[in-house]
């Protein structure tokens, strides 16, 4: 009775899987509306491309990409309509930041993983130490920044959509 087979081992990672997908799945969908939010003339991007995030390493580009169009498509929108936010590309640093502490994270998921552990002996504890404590930092900077950039896109797309009500 203790032992776990095959395919419940299979549907427990079904439903890990499912568990950490799905706010990502909702943050997409926060981007992809808030691009909607925007007239199609000031769109830097369609909307639906924000879904091309889920294509492993393409989307370590794409999310620059993704983060500066829905920067650039804000500022476009919020002149237009002649509404004061407090930066000239909204969401741009915060996303611009994001996107850089990903690319960190990757570099040092490579090097932890093909050179610091890797080869001959084990890597001294001062080593194992150091980068636990990296991934441990990196990883919550990354939540906490993600969160917050979700925030503030979503705010942006309520003050679109205060906008349109007003007219």
């Amino acid at each position: 009775m203790g032992d776990i087979g095959f395919q419940e081992l299979l549907l427990i990672t079904f439903i890990v899987c499912f568990i950490a997908i799905t706010p990502y799945i909702f943050y997409l969908l926060e981007l992809q509306k808030t691009l909607s939010a925007v007239k199609p003339e000031n769109r830097k991007m369609h909307p639906g491309l924000v879904w091309l995030l889920f294509i492993p390493l393409f989307s370590t580009y794409w999310y620059y990409k993704v983060v500066t169009s829905i920067a650039d498509s804000l500022a476009a929108e919020f002149e237009e309509r002649h509404i004061e936010v407090d930066e000239q590309r909204p969401g741009l640093k915060m996303g611009i930041a994001l996107f850089v502490i990903g690319v960190i994270q990757i570099f040092q998921n490579v090097y932890s993983k093909y050179f610091a552990f890797s080869g001959e002996g084990t890597p001294n504890v001062k080593l194992r130490i150091t980068m636990f404590l990296i991934t441990f930092i990196l990883g919550i900077t990354s939540f906490v920044l993600f969160i917050m950039y979700w925030i503030k896109i979503k705010g942006y797309r309520k003050l679109i959509i205060e906008a349109k009500n007003l007219n």
